[in-house]
Order: C-alpha cells, then sequence, then structure tokens
C-alpha cells in the first residue's frame, strides 16, 4: 500500500471514529436532556399536587337503632339535653314521622335536607341516610361540617336492600333490646360500601317523597 493510500485511510477511519464518538455523545447529550426534563416534570407536578387544597375529609358517626320507634325516642332524648340542635331528613315522610313524636314548638328543630341554607353553628343532626353517598357527601360540604352524626335503623327500607331484618333475628337473639343502639367505624364502612353499590345501580336519581318510594323508584326492589 503506498504512503499516501495509507495515509488516507488513516484519515477515513479516524473521520469515520469522530463522527462516531459525536453521534455517541449527542445520544447521550440527548438522554441526559429527556432525562432532566422528566425529572423537572415530576417536580411541578409533586408541587402542584402538594400546593393543591383538597376538602377535609368529612367524619360521618353512624348509629343504628333495631326500630324506627327506637331511633325517635332517642331523638326526643337528644332534643332534651340540646333544645337548639337541628334534625334534618332527606325524605318528606321522613321528616313527618319525626315530627310526630316532638311538640309543635320543637318543630323548628327540624328541616328538609333540600331546603337547608347554613346551620349557624348548631349541632347537626341527620336522622337517615340518602341512598347516595355523593348526594350526602355534597351537602356536607356546602353546610362545611367536619363530623356528621346520622341517626338509622334497621327497619328502614334502605337496610332491607342488604338484610336488616335478618340481622334484627341475629341481634335479638344476642340479647340486644329495642333501646340499645348500634355505632362502629366499621359499620360505618360498610354502610358507605353499600352506598357505592347502590349508586353503581342508579341510572338517574329520581327525587321522591320518602325512602320506599325511592327504592321503588330507582333500584330493582
Amino acid at each position: 500500500m503506498l504512503l499516501s493510500d495509507k495515509l488516507h485511510w488513516e484519515f477515513e477511519v479516524e473521520i469515520c471514529d469522530f463522527q462516531y464518538r459525536l453521534k455517541f455523545k449527542r445520544r447521550k447529550a440527548i438522554l441526559f436532556i429527556e432525562y432532566f426534563c422528566s425529572k423537572i416534570l415530576l417536580i411541578l407536578i409533586t408541587m402542584f399536587s402538594f400546593l393543591k387544597s383538597s376538602p377535609p375529609e368529612i367524619k360521618v358517626i353512624d348509629r343504628i337503632w333495631m326500630s324506627g320507634q327506637a331511633k325517635w325516642r332517642a331523638c326526643e332524648a337528644m332534643i332534651q339535653v340540646d333544645p337548639n340542635c337541628l334534625f334534618i331528613a332527606w325524605f318528606e315522610e321522613t321528616l313527618n314521622e319525626l315530627r310526630s313524636v316532638l311538640p309543635p314548638e320543637k318543630h323548628q328543630c327540624t328541616i328538609l335536607a333540600r331546603d337547608v341554607m347554613n346551620v349557624d353553628g348548631r349541632m347537626v343532626i341527620f336522622v337517615e341516610h340518602y341512598p347516595l353517598a355523593s348526594a350526602e357527601q355534597a351537602l356536607f360540604e356546602k353546610l362545611k361540617l367536619q363530623e356528621v352524626p346520622v341517626l338509622s335503623s334497621l327497619d328502614e327500607p334502605l337496610f332491607h336492600l342488604f338484610g336488616g331484618e335478618k340481622m334484627v333475628e341475629i341481634l335479638k337473639r344476642l340479647g340486644m333490646n329495642d333501646e340499645e343502639v348500634l355505632g362502629h367505624s366499621m359499620i360505618t364502612k360498610s354502610i358507605q360500601n353499600a352506598q357505592k353499590k347502590i349508586g353503581k345501580q342508579v341510572i338517574a336519581d329520581r327525587p321522591t317523597t320518602s325512602q320506599q318510594r325511592w327504592v321503588s323508584l330507582n333500584t330493582n326492589r
């Protein structure tokens, strides 16, 4: 091989090597930029999530009696302890039942959920669950409640969807009397799960005047 050819060949090799190294470094730089940008994006998303205000958790305190009559007697006792408390019902039939056991001068302590505008710092007590948790949460947030006592009974139509009458039989066999009350975070969780199941089955929330009517209109029962 002539010297000129050899030098030409070596020069081509060096050029190819240089081009390869330049291409490799360029690719490495691109990968570094992509990695750097992804890290910046992740930091921004994390900061946004941290700074984004989330609604405070609303604690539901469930109290459940075996019968509606026992629940209403408990309401009578509560209003004697705190005459300024406010009982809220979701359905007109429930409101009328409650008012039937209270003296007329105490009817001002009862109201339908749809009519509540504000609670003015009063002790708020819901006398039944609404079948859909989303509707409940919307009102809880509107009223800026932090804790929500909800009174229920196992003979209500909502609980019939999930075997409330069988639970009454079991509790009676265990020696529980009509005036005793059930209350536990696990019970609250079970009710919330039941509401979610109902929510998945309901296409449209058709309003009505009673729990029983709502169940008939909006579910397959």
